[in-house]
């Protein structure tokens, strides 16, 4: 549910032609979010122990992974600070087009470009809820709709 507001977010950039890039996170440190870790996979600010040696869990001790990880965002973070496009001679970081509007980059030790971002999940929210439930009744409780919103109506 999180991911569909923040496609409508890049839906609207892209209609109002912001130049707009994507990305998810996928690698998850292996020691720094717990002995077991407390989620399978990557979670809300794990990028913390990479980054900063931040961890809630204690000693935090990077792997090969984690500084590859490390060294793929602050690379596009650094490209985008400098010229507004986080591509780098080593990774390209393509932009949402409108024949490509999920386009992604995958950040991870060794990171890939996908077409489509998390398609089983999005399909759900955005066609098979609004399909059983109706359009209406989410456009009423400010749930992900199919639709996009287009206009700012909180205060």
């Amino acid at each position: 549910m999180i991911t569909v507001p923040v496609f409508q977010d890049v839906e609207l950039r892209r209609a109002h032609g912001e130049v707009t890039y994507l990305f998810m996170q996928t690698h998850a440190p292996k020691n720094c979010c717990g002995d077991p870790p407390i989620a399978k996979g990557a979670v809300h600010s794990n990028e913390l122990a990479p980054l900063f040696g931040l961890s809630f869990w204690g000693k935090y001790e990077p792997d090969e992974d984690d500084i590859k990880f490390k060294n793929v965002l602050l690379d596009g973070f650094r490209n985008f600070i400098k010229t507004g496009s986080p591509s780098s001679p080593k990774q390209t970081w393509p932009p949402i087009t409108k024949e490509h509007p999920t386009k992604h980059l995958v950040v991870q030790p060794e990171p890939e470009i996908r077409e489509e971002f998390l398609p089983d999940r999005m399909k759900f929210w955005t066609e098979e809820l609004p399909n059983k439930v109706g359009v209406g009744i989410l456009k009423k409780t400010r749930l992900p709709a199919a639709e996009l919103h287009r206009q700012h109506t909180e205060l």
